[in-house]
């Protein structure tokens, strides 16, 4: 009932609408466009374990590396590392490969995935895209739930939507707009989570300027870290992953 109530949001906002557009105009003829470090990349943490864990990537320009100079330090390498450090002596190495695009949208994405894949752990970064595009949430949900399956994989994780709302690019009351509509995707996709026992992972980073890309938009090497740490703490957290050697699609 929440979500339905939730677009009596959008009445209240109703009379902020053309200022909401030009505004979105604004920000995205001034909003420096950063280069995407890497989008199909791949690479590998080694550790001092006897199993390899293959870790799969989808996503959006987080993802891709939007915000740091190499992909060493973006999202997905850092993840790697951090479950190395947080449970040493289990894996002889973590493969990853990310699959991801600049201003992409769930539908995008899906379209270019080659088939069959498969991975230890799949993990998915979308939706501010999907936000800023005001896609249906039917679609959505359809794009997601086809995205996985697409995957033969051991575990699912899926990080939240963003709080468009605390993206210091984004001003009011445009960021209230963008907000709201990231909220409720966000509800969709914990829905999806809780049906399909994927694990969900909350956005614990302070979108503050310290942790933030010179666009306002992405992290930094700081932010991306910081939000590693907190996928591997909440995949471990959960007794995820399991060690195994098995081969994998995902691994370079």
């Amino acid at each position: 009932m929440k979500h339905w109530l939730s677009y009596l949001g959008y009445v209240a906002l109703l009379p902020t609408l053309p200022w909401v557009m030009a505004q979105g105009r604004r920000v995205r003829r001034d909003t420096p466009r950063l280069a995407a470090s890497g989008g199909d990349c791949d690479g590998s943490a080694l550790g001092d374990g006897s199993a390899t864990l293959n870790l799969l990537h989808l996503g959006e320009s987080t993802v891709a590396g939007v915000g740091v100079d190499d992909i060493q330090q973006g999202l997905t390498a850092q993840l790697a590392c951090h479950l190395q450090r947080l449970k040493p002596n289990t894996w002889r190495q973590i493969r990853w490969r990310t699959i991801a695009e600049n201003g992409t949208t769930a539908a995008q994405l899906l379209a270019k995935l080659p088939k069959p894949m498969s991975a230890d752990v799949l993990i998915v970064t979308l939706g501010v895209n999907d936000t800023t595009g005001f896609t249906r949430r039917s679609n959505w949900e359809a794009h997601l739930q086809a995205m996985v399956e697409r995957v033969d994989c051991q575990h699912v994780v899926v990080t939240q939507v963003p709080p468009m709302q605390h993206f210091p690019a984004l001003p009011k009351p445009l960021n209230w707009w963008l907000g709201l509509r990231a909220w409720q995707l966000d509800q969709s996709l914990q829905t999806l989570a809780q049906q399909h026992d994927w694990l969900h992972q909350p956005f614990v980073m302070a979108l503050q300027p310290q942790w933030m890309a010179s666009d306002g938009y992405h992290p930094n090497a700081n932010g991306y870290d910081l939000w590693a740490n907190a996928i591997a703490e909440c995949l471990l957290a959960h007794g995820k992953p399991t060690t195994t050697d098995r081969a994998a699609d995902a691994a370079p």
